[in-house]
């Protein structure tokens, strides 16, 4: 079953050889494509190259595989992919709560993250991740418990004047 998936233009093309070293009759490479990629418990998403495998449907690079490196039962022709998991961190014994907030960006700041390189399509979800840390909390708390004073107490006497 054939299903559509958005294509995105590379910023630059990628020259397609053989092994034997001559060009490939599909041309250069100069779309890509960002698809969610399940094996069993694992997924990730993930950016493949669009071009003419021939009979192949999908063609994975030694670098991916060496980073995920797979259990691989060769004769029954089956992969599988262990899902580690993930450590729950804690900040010096205070909850730890996710601090990342959504936003959108116009048009016009989209474009130019883009372009940038920033976002690799312009309709990708934004997260900020920046905010309050937890020492930048108990400096605030521990500002509010100090004692509120003038400006004229604040300031050496002899600026009063001004």
């Amino acid at each position: 079953m054939e299903q559509k998936v958005w294509r995105h233009l590379l910023k630059k093309e990628i020259p397609l050889y053989n092994i034997d070293g001559t060009k490939n009759c599909a041309g250069s490479i100069s779309e890509f494509v960002r698809l969610e990629l399940t094996i069993g418990d694992y997924v990730e998403v993930v950016e493949l190259l669009v071009t003419d495998l021939g009979p192949e449907e999908v063609i994975l690079g030694l670098p991916w595989l060496r980073k995920v490196n797979p259990d691989i039962d060769w004769r029954a022709g089956l992969m599988n992919i262990k899902v580690e998991e993930e450590e729950e961190v804690k900040e010096d014994g205070a909850e730890a709560e996710e601090r990342y907030q959504r936003i959108m960006g116009n048009c016009k700041q989209r474009r130019k993250w883009w372009k940038e390189g920033i976002l690799k399509d312009m309709m990708d979800e934004l997260w900020v991740a920046a905010g309050v840390t937890y020492l930048a909390e108990l400096a605030y708390e521990e500002s509010k418990k100090k004692e509120k004073r003038s400006m004229e107490e604040i300031m050496p006497a002899e600026f009063h004047k001004y």
